[in-house]
């Protein structure tokens, strides 16, 4: 049968035992786009059909009578040991099929409360190999494979059956069959596909009644359900055969009938208008589409490591867009302040030469210097340390003051102060600069020695004191105020206080003299006094 191509979302494989027909999931609305028969010829053009672009994901579902169900218990145990005793159970239940899967459907109230477990395949492998082979071989993403009876459980979740103890969801399609599945509380426990005889419809009331009875004689061989226990059957079927078969239903206390028609279903669930091959199946498609999507049940990691490749590509592009969007957002504030400042710089570089010119054409004018600019800028560093090495001697005489407010008896005479180069306590020499007595050429070559100390920052402020002691008391007495008095002085830091004349001098070049006219004797000494400020 000829296909043709529209450019949707996503796409659906729908294979019976007739043909594989594909439907395009598009805004809420499943479209058939092709259909291809079970042989050679088909499963060549279904290879045509995957080789056009776009190369958009598949899932598969399949709707066969070769699907087999177990319900057995297992122990309840987690995480890998679960996984290793499910594929343990699957391998010994179905050890030829390919495409089988298992499901915890909760846990035993009793005893050991083991875990109830559906186990289920697709018996028939060679149905499903040309497909699947053909999809593998083109490199399209197949997300999952499912089948018809498994997609209902969607169909329960929605129409509120999931308190329904025991029910039939029965479908019927005259191409197909008459669908049978049996749930318990929402959970898949046995599905049927039997063909419909082509019968009148005024016949097919029978014959759906009678594939019931059969259906229930072997729920109760198994012991899903009990004889006593009502089976609630629910059949979704087209306008004209729900009319059909409500009329002559004959009402049945274990078995009542409920009668759907699929577009009011599909209306109320928002489901779109499902096609008509599809019927109930449609509406279970379009509400896993709109939720969380189809679950994957029966292939294997071969069959979808395209779509795991497809996944692991999606997420590397998230993950690079991330990081360059996490790049910029923390870039792009330093490459913005960078050009901001880029272009502040290029302004200032503008101002600068333009002002550069303007000195340029002032300094034309200007007059000629005497003297070179390195030469002048000598003299002003000279000039500025020289005045920082000036000292007035207001600091020190408030030293000396305070120091005599100490020594009443002690009364200055006069005093003398010069700025000198700091003696080297150690050596005892002057500072580096300054004229030793009877070196160079006199006055000249002492102003220079004094300038060097200057510029190096090694002089201070010298003082002469003349001084004497009233009254006189004697001389221990005297000897001890001049002590005090220098001691008094030199509690200062930066205040050395040398006795350059005591008030009794008894070696051979002194005399000694006293006035008797009638006042005191007087006292007299002279100190030295060396003040360099502390920094």
């Amino acid at each position: 049968m000829p296909f043709f191509r529209k450019h949707k979302s996503q796409r659906i494989l729908y294979l019976t035992a007739q043909r594989l027909t594909v439907y395009e999931w598009h805004r809420n609305v499943l479209t058939p786009v092709g259909s291809f028969s079970p042989d050679a010829e088909g499963v060549a053009d279904f290879g045509s059909y995957l080789a056009t672009p776009p190369a958009m994901p598949l899932y598969l579902v399949a709707d066969l009578i070769e699907e087999d169900f177990r319900n057995e218990t297992t122990a309840h145990v987690l995480g890998k040991d679960r996984q290793e005793l499910l594929d343990r159970k699957l391998a010994q239940l179905f050890r030829a099929s390919e495409y089988r899967c298992a499901q915890i459907q909760g846990r035993e109230e009793q005893g050991r409360k083991d875990d109830k477990v559906l186990f289920s395949a697709l018996t028939n492998n060679d149905l499903l190999a040309p497909w699947v082979r053909s999809i593998l071989e083109h490199k399209i993403p197949l997300t999952g494979i499912s089948s018809a009876p498994l997609l209902m459980e969607v169909l329960a979740r929605h129409g509120d059956f999931m308190q329904r103890h025991h029910m039939l969801l029965v479908s019927m399609n005259r191409q197909i069959g008459l669908r049978q599945t049996y749930l318990q509380e929402g959970h898949l426990k046995f599905s049927r596909l039997s063909p419909i005889p082509v019968v009148e419809i005024e016949s097919l009331s029978e014959t759906v009644r009678a594939e019931c009875r059969h259906t229930r004689q072997y729920l109760e061989r198994l012991k899903l359900i009990q004889r006593d226990q009502p089976l609630e059957i629910h059949l979704y079927t087209t306008a004209e055969v729900c009319a059909e078969l409500s009329r002559s239903n004959p009402a049945v206390a274990l078995q009542p009938f409920y009668f759907y028609e699929i577009e009011a279903i599909a209306r109320e669930f928002g489901a779109g208008s499902p096609p008509e091959e599809l019927g109930v199946l449609g509406i279970c498609l379009a509400l896993a589409l709109r939720a969380k999507g189809l679950p994957n049940h029966y292939a294997a990691a071969a069959a979808t490591r395209y779509h795991g490749l497809r996944r692991l590509r999606l997420l590397l592009n998230l993950a690079s867009t991330s990081a360059i969007t996490l790049s910029l957002a923390i870039g792009l504030p330093p490459l913005l302040a960078g050009i901001r400042d880029l272009s502040q710089t290029k302004s200032l570089n503008s101002e600068a030469r333009l002002f550069d010119e303007q000195y340029q054409v002032l300094r034309q004018n200007f007059p000629a210097a005497p003297i070179s600019a390195g030469e002048m800028k000598s003299i002003v560093e000279t000039v500025d340390a020289i005045r920082k090495q000036t000292f007035s001697p207001i600091d020190m005489m408030a030293l000396v003051s305070r120091a005599l407010a100490n020594c009443r008896e002690i009364e200055l005479q006069g005093y003398e102060w010069r700025q000198a180069p700091v003696v080297d306590p150690e050596s005892g020499a002057a500072a580096l600069g300054c004229s030793s007595p009877g070196a160079g050429s006199g006055q000249q070559a002492a102003a220079g020695g004094l300038v060097q100390t200057m510029l190096t920052g090694k002089t201070g402020v010298t003082t002469i004191l003349q001084c004497s002691i009233q009254p006189f008391s004697g001389y221990q007495n005297v000897y001890n105020s001049v002590s005090r008095f220098v001691a008094e002085l030199e509690t200062n830091q930066g205040i050395k206080a040398i006795p350059l004349k005591m008030p009794i001098e008894t070696g051979l070049a002194n005399a000694t003299r006293a006035t008797l006219d009638g006042e005191g004797i007087k006292a007299e000494f002279t100190l030295k006094i060396e003040y360099r400020p502390v920094p």
